[in-house]
């Protein structure tokens, strides 16, 4: 009968810790620029998604997404708020965690009713609800089905996020031409 030893014998003996460690997904420094420069140019960014809080806020904070005031919440946390605590929350928001489809097209709603215009991003069939909400959906390259792809308003060939980017001063270059154009041919 072999008798083990107590505890603190037990963790006394030749053991060496080795560490702790994380992980976290390895984003282009290209993405961390678009997101940026999509900041610095008044488009507000919110990352939405389905993993946890804290890897959410800590991707914020990496991305230059996160400022003084921002908040941020899980889906359970957004669908218990009553509409006005949205109303209230949703410009400030930088961060949902945890989210399904439908409180991410209840977030588009509530900064509809503020006045702002809604783009979001999606790569799998179950974002075809969001996308409804949406003023602008968008899938980026190589992501989605043909079914997602084709339910889009843009469906991004190339680029990534720093695509987008470019996407986003393209139709602004091409708002402010047929704003001039319908300008000149009314006066």
């Amino acid at each position: 009968l072999t008798v083990l030893p107590q505890l603190p014998d037990l963790l006394a003996c030749d053991m060496v810790y080795v560490g702790v460690f994380g992980m976290t997904a390895l984003v282009p420094p290209r993405t961390t620029l678009a997101l940026r420069r999509c900041q610095n140019t008044g488009v507000p960014v919110c990352l939405v998604g389905r993993g946890n809080l804290r890897g959410a806020v800590t991707e914020a904070i990496n991305h230059g997404l996160w400022f003084e005031g921002a908040t941020s919440c899980e889906g359970d946390e957004w669908k218990g708020m009553s509409e006005a605590e949205r109303q209230e929350r949703c410009l400030s928001l930088r961060v949902m965690a945890m989210a399904s489809p439908t409180d991410i097209a209840s977030l588009a709603r509530s900064l509809q009713r503020k006045g702002e215009v809604v783009a979001i991003t999606g790569d799998s069939p179950c974002d075809l609800r969001m996308f409804l909400e949406a003023d602008v959906s968008m899938v980026l390259q190589g992501q989605g089905d043909d079914h997602l792809r084709g339910s889009a308003d843009v469906a991004h060939l190339g680029g990534g996020m720093s695509g987008l980017f470019r996407g986003i001063a393209w139709g602004r270059l091409l708002h402010k031409s047929v704003r001039a154009q319908v300008q000149c041919r009314t006066t």
